[in-house]
């Protein structure tokens, strides 16, 4: 959902991580890009990230988190590995070092490999950075910039989720949960969503309007559910779907269709002549599909 954000620019490889940092800030730019601009496309790519990246960069307790977390991970581990600073130079700074490299090279500086190095790397249009020896341990720190940064991605994403302007509110995203707008909307009109998007396609809005008062609900309709509709009335797909509401109670039905899509493309650079040549990513509404490799588990030293 956030390729090639591990410090190194690398175009679209899907091999490439992704630093837990980024994805709670790149979500934090959605969320506010979308409150001043109001473009549904926004919302879309800001889901990707919470019901996705964020994911996979945490323990489902959220007490361990990797430091770079890719969308084809084969390993992960519990702890740092046993490496030394001089084993490893992410652990003391951000200097690029091509370490994995065929004939082991360990040549080189934070200038430019060696030439034995160079050839390698043009060879796989990649440029490793030392985040690859320990970034993929789940921990509870590697750099103390994730650790204290990605408790903003839950609070702030379901913060955003229900915005007001004057006497209306948006719903950007369709979380369950219950609100109390401001007494501008709707003099203080309350809002329930129930739904168990995004691994459902519907929801159930209740809104509650005091007597005296009205408000407009601008609901956010994904890009990707085509065939979208609000109490059986289509709502465009892209768009924020507007619902006048007067005084007493309201229920919206919001039903949005989830097709599996197959988008094409990815690879090094975008270039299907390089490897991984025209990479695939599996779509299911926001959530993106994963293979499932069987699992085994190690053990290794405290």
């Amino acid at each position: 959902a956030l390729f090639c954000a591990d410090e190194v620019f690398c175009g679209r490889a899907p091999h490439r991580g992704t630093e837990t940092c980024a994805v709670v800030e790149a979500m934090a730019s959605l969320e506010q890009a979308f409150s001043v601009l109001g473009d549904p496309s926004l919302v879309d790519r800001l889901e990707a990230l919470a019901f996705n990246a964020l994911p996979a960069a945490l323990t489902d307790d959220m007490w361990t988190h990797v430091y770079v977390q890719q969308a084809n991970s084969v390993f992960a581990g519990d702890t740092h590995p046993p490496l030394s600073e001089e084993q490893d130079p992410s652990r003391r700074r951000h200097s690029l070092h091509y370490r994995h490299v065929e004939g082991g090279c360990t040549a080189g500086s934070a200038d430019g490999p060696a030439e034995g190095c160079r050839a390698h790397r043009h060879s796989l249009h990649d440029v490793p950075s030392g985040e690859d020896q320990t970034a993929n341990f789940y921990g509870v720190s590697h750099f103390p910039c994730c650790i204290t940064n990605f408790p903003q991605g839950w609070p702030k994403f379901v913060a955003s989720a229900v915005l007001t302007h004057g006497n209306a509110f948006a719903v950007a995203s369709f979380l369950p949960l219950n609100a109390t707008l401001p007494d501008a909307v709707g003099g203080g009109a309350t809002l329930l969503i129930e739904t168990s998007y995004p691994f459902a396609g519907e929801a159930v809005l209740t809104v509650s309007v005091p007597q005296g008062h009205s408000t407009t609900a601008y609901l956010r309709i994904p890009g990707w559910a085509a065939g979208a509709s609000v109490n059986g009335q289509r709502a465009a797909n892209g768009t924020v779907h507007a619902v006048p509401l007067g005084s007493g109670l309201a229920t919206l039905r919001v039903r949005l269709p989830q097709p599996i899509r197959v988008e094409r493309g990815w690879g090094v650079l975008g270039n299907v002549s390089s490897p991984p040549a025209d990479a695939a990513v599996v779509r299911r509404g926001p959530l993106l599909f994963s293979l499932r490799p069987a699992e085994q588990r190690r053990g290794g030293r405290d």
